[in-house]
């Protein structure tokens, strides 16, 4: 997954725009969480990475 950053001054002039940016922030916060069991896959690349090796070795 790339990620993006840049800087960018952003000009708030009434409270409604505030409400929408938090509002938005804290619906990205929730999104970026890793769900996958990293161990989980890590065994199953072990048990590939096994197998490739011994039938390189055949």
């Amino acid at each position: 997954m790339s990620t993006a950053t840049f800087d960018k001054q952003i000009s708030i002039k009434d409270d409604r725009a505030i409400d929408v940016l938090l509002k938005g922030l804290e619906e990205q916060k929730g999104k970026n969480e890793n769900t996958k069991d990293v161990s989980e896959e890590l065994n199953r690349s072990k048990e590939i990475l096994k197998q490739s090796y011994c039938r390189s070795k055949a």
